[in-house]
């Protein structure tokens, strides 16, 4: 394959994303396709430990069903479009960090979101 078909190839299957993650946002009540482009980064399993201000902002400003959003990333096979490279572990982590509570027990594809950690204990201060 050429190069001039390659791109045209890599073309067509972004333009495939951004249309189903228009679809998905109609579906879900809210923009993914912002959320995407605010927090990608910090879904990765390579990503920074904590989400950013603005990732937060958009999460909360977009008040996505998460049911539905969860079952649309589910859907899709790892490695196309919004699940490439994205751990549906890390999301979970992200929105909770953020402040939006993500239920344990939600059904996830065949992932279950694992119940909040424990709070840590921090040791009493000397008297």
């Amino acid at each position: 394959m050429g190069k001039r078909e390659f791109a045209l190839m890599v073309t067509v299957g972004a333009v495939l994303v951004v249309v189903n993650l228009q679809g998905a946002s109609a579906q879900c009540g809210g923009n993914l396709s912002a959320i995407f482009e605010q927090c990608q980064e910090f879904y990765r399993p390579d990503g920074p430990t904590e989400p950013s201000p603005e990732c937060c902002a958009e999460l909360r400003e977009q008040n996505i069903d998460q049911q539905c959003a969860c079952d649309y990333i589910a859907s899709r096979p790892p490695g196309i479009g919004p699940r490439n490279g994205i751990e549906l572990n890390r999301t979970v982590f992200v929105s909770r960090a953020c402040g939006i509570d993500v239920p344990a027990g939600l059904q996830c594809g065949d992932f279950t979101v694992p119940p909040y950690p424990a709070p840590s204990s921090a040791p009493l201060p000397e008297e």
